[in-house]
């Protein structure tokens, strides 16, 4: 049995403030935290600073890669990040992965970054691995959903979608880890019969049951106003991950039959609900094999960063060989 853990985990800006004492005690935190996941790739969003060379210093510490080979011949190994290396502040996303090789090896020429200011508000960064007993390689992503741009995020969920699934989406496996910034769409089965969002809404109003707050602005749709124009009504807006749903890429915490576990919430700058942004979507082909969804919720995790680690398990024994 193939079984391999993936994690996404949104650090919190990470070596943003790395002159200031107490923020380097909580990234040397933040490195023992990720090192007792003990996953063999993992998805980091809000690496700032000094991007890459942030990423390259957590895998040193975490005893984690993060290398690749680029596509030309040269003695220099890239770091697997979407670094433009010009704006130190930019909320950066990457990859690490084990040094164990035989397991997961990343694949030559394998990275592709899609840094913020095109076609993401933060970025997509994917990486190509090669899995022992797997006959082709394993795409892993890390995203970060836009957290004011609302109307964006649907496109962004449409680019997404794209490089998960192109330009074979009977049998690319990819799977992406991210903080999505948006509610999952995807819906289990009551058992009733019933069909209910897997992800209960932590914004939705009925009756007055919810105050208005104005992070709101960035989270829900709106469906009725007072006679001053104030929101009387709303609910989550769910639209990117319907975008993700309709291409058959699916949130691993419903195809797993996990309960729902708020991923975010705790943190004193945090000021929305509990709720779960930080998961995985996998393409339709990489499906089967998800057999685990889990939030590490422990108090080390929480004291270092407003969102706490997700871990995907896939037994990828259960793929059908590719035709």
């Amino acid at each position: 049995m193939t079984v391999i853990r993936v994690a996404t985990w949104n650090l919190f800006e990470f070596d943003r403030h790395r002159g200031d004492k107490d923020a380097a005690t909580r990234y040397r935190r933040i490195s023992s935290v990720l090192a007792e996941l003990d996953v063999d790739i993992a998805a980091a969003e809000e690496v700032c600073g000094r991007g890459s060379r942030a990423l390259e210093e957590l895998a040193v510490s975490a005893g984690l890669d993060c290398w690749y080979d680029p596509p030309f011949v040269t003695y220099e190994r890239r770091v697997a990040i979407t670094d433009t290396g010009s704006r130190e502040s930019d909320f950066h996303v990457g990859l690490l992965w084990t040094r164990k090789a035989a397991k997961v090896r990343a694949h030559r020429d394998g990275f592709r970054g899609y840094p913020g200011g095109g076609e993401f508000w933060h970025g997509l960064a994917l990486q190509k691995f090669e899995i022992e007993g797997l006959d082709r390689p394993l795409v892993v992503g890390s995203y970060h959903g836009a957290p004011f741009a609302q109307d964006a995020r649907p496109d962004e969920a449409r680019r997404v979608v794209s490089a998960m699934t192109r330009p074979d989406p009977d049998h690319r496996l990819a799977i992406v880890g991210a903080d999505w910034n948006s509610i999952s769409a995807d819906r289990i089965q009551n058992p009733d019969g019933t069909w209910t969002y897997w992800h209960p809404d932590p914004y939705w109003n009925e009756n007055g049951q919810n105050t208005w707050r104005d992070i709101y602005n960035y989270q829900c749709i709106v469906t009725e106003r007072d006679e001053q124009g104030r929101p009387t009504r709303w609910h989550a807006d769910r639209r990117p991950g319907q975008v993700l749903l309709d291409a058959g890429c699916r949130d691993a915490a419903a195809l797993a039959g996990a309960a729902w576990t708020p991923t975010t919430g705790h943190h004193p700058a945090d000021d929305a609900p509990f709720r779960t942004i930080d998961t995985h979507r996998v393409s339709p082909a990489l499906a089967p094999a998800v057999i685990g969804w889990e939030v590490i919720d422990t108090d080390a995790a929480r004291k270092v960063s407003d969102h706490l680690p997700v871990v995907t398990t896939l037994d990828l024994a259960r793929l059908p060989a590719a035709a």
